[in-house]
Order: C-alpha cells, then structure tokens, then sequence
C-alpha cells in the first residue's frame, strides 16, 4: 500500500543481496521519497495499463471483487514475462503498491511460488502521509488504505509470507531486518551474517522515527468499525509464514467504498473527456484535488 514503508523495506531487500532490476527504469526519487521508490517502470505502467483496461485506476480500483477481460489476462501474461525479462539469475523483487490489487494475475501466470513481502502499517499514518503528498480526503485516504489491505490479505493464502510492520521496523531496525533476513536465508538459501544485516538496518534514519511519532496529529481521525477490524488484523500479522492459511476479512465499509467510487466516476468522466497517455493519467490518478 502506498505511503506504508514499503520503499524502506524494499531498500533494505537491496542491501540484502536481492535484484530489485536496471537502476535505469526505476521510477526517480522525489521531495517525498528522495532515496526513489524502487518501482521498475515497465511494471508499473503494466499495472496502470491493466487497471485502465478494468475502468479503475491506482486511487481509485475497480469495485470488489475484480473480473478481468480476457484482453486484461493476455496483456498481464505478456506484461510479465517482459518485465521479468530484465533481471539477472539471483533472487529479486519487484514493488509496485497496485500488485496488491492485481497479485491473483501474478498467481494466474506464475502459480503461488513467489515469497511475499507484506509491509503493513497503521492506516491513520497512512492517511497522514497521503493527505501530506497527494491531497486526498481523509475519507479517501483511509478508504484506499482498506481496499488495498483487503486485495493483499484476500490473495495470499497459500502463498510463503513474510509480514513487516513499518512501526517495529522504526522502532527496532536491526531485530526488524534481522528477521527478514533468515526468512531470505530460509527461502533462497542465502547466506546473510549479522555485518550485511546491520549495513541493511542502517537505511532506517532517526528522521523516520521522528516523522512516524510526529503522526499525533491524526490519532483520533475516525476509523470505520470494518476498518479498525481489518487493521487489528494486519497488526497482528508478523514475520515468516512458510504457508498463510489465509484470514477471515470484514465486509468493506461503506464509507471507504463511497469515497473510491466518487473518486473513480470522477477520473472516467475526466479521462473521457481528454484523452490522456499514460504518463499524463497518472499524473491526474496521484492528484488529490
């Protein structure tokens, strides 16, 4: 999900040895990511491509649950095999916050052998950080934090997981990564002493600590009673899951469902009435106002 520490923690699976694909078509850095995200270009204009085609978008998806056209199952199966094309005979990663919602293609194509890496992190600092960048309401930000939260926990069962939450990871770098990194052991066969692993933890800077405690200002913004149950199951969730028997999600609210639906007719009616390349779209997609 955007804005929950995912470009940290994709930063440290760098550190840690794994490919995350040509520095070249990564998506740059900005005033709200300077490190950059770690998102390969080609990936998340397959994504983009993929939702435009299903009539949604990156802030605001399709309704649940998702039917795809078979043109969208034959340009994710070729989207796939290109962008996997790029990386070198090592263990990699991809990141892009829309293949929560698009990970059941993935599986389609590539079955459930791929390690998970689930960064999860309190939604009220997630719509701290949106509203921050992109200007989203605050019905809207927490809204897209729960439909993103419940395509990612809807399509991982059976899947080998590791869940990360971004607070412990704030408060305790090396035990966070630490974990991470037997997990990386484990799975691939790595081999990642404690000198790597404190060389990983290091990208985590007091300046994020102090910016995630400063998130008081949004304490007590409300949470829907289905949102406050989907977060006290994504808190619970930590570490390695050789297999994840899946949970049990509460209905959508309906507050979350209303804020991405006006979102979503909103970008049709604009993206009907200019047409729009892609860059362009996402460009309207990521503005909140």
């Amino acid at each position: 999900m955007h804005r929950s520490g995912t470009s940290v923690v994709t930063g440290v699976l760098d550190r840690l040895g794994l490919d995350g694909g040509p520095r070249d078509l990564m998506l740059d850095g900005d005033r709200f990511n300077a490190d950059g995200y770690w998102e390969q270009r080609p990936l998340v204009e397959l994504h983009r491509a993929i939702l435009r085609r299903e009539r949604g978008f990156a802030s605001a998806p399709p309704k649940e649950p998702m039917w795809y056209s078979a043109r969208s199952r034959e340009l994710a199966a070729r989207g796939i095999d290109q962008v996997l094309s790029v990386f070198a005979d090592r263990p990699w990663f991809l990141k892009d916050p829309a293949h929560c919602l698009l990970l059941d293609l993935w599986d389609d194509h590539r079955g459930l052998g791929d390690l998970a890496v689930v960064v999860s992190r309190a939604p009220r600092h997630v719509a701290r950080s949106l509203r921050h960048r992109n200007r989203y309401s605050e019905a809207m930000a927490l809204g897209l934090w729960e439909r993103y939260s419940r395509a990612t926990l809807g399509n991982l069962a059976g899947r080998a997981c590791h869940f990360v939450r971004y607070e412990d990871l704030l408060e305790d770098p090396h035990g966070t990564v630490a974990d991470l990194a037997a997990t990386l052991n484990e799975v691939f066969g790595m081999d990642l002493g404690p000198e790597i692993v404190t060389h990983a933890a290091e990208l985590v800077r007091p300046s994020d600590r102090a910016s995630s405690s400063s998130a008081t200002a949004v304490a007590n913004a409300p949470l829907a009673r289905e949102q406050s149950e989907l977060d006290e199951i994504l808190t619970g969730l930590r570490g390695y899951h050789r297999r994840f028997g899946g949970v049990v999600l509460p209905a959508p609210s309906s507050v979350g469902v209303r804020a991405l639906e006006r979102r979503r007719r909103l970008l049709l009616l604009a993206t009907s009435v200019v047409t729009l390349d892609l860059d362009r779209s996402a460009r309207l997609d990521r503005r909140g106002r």
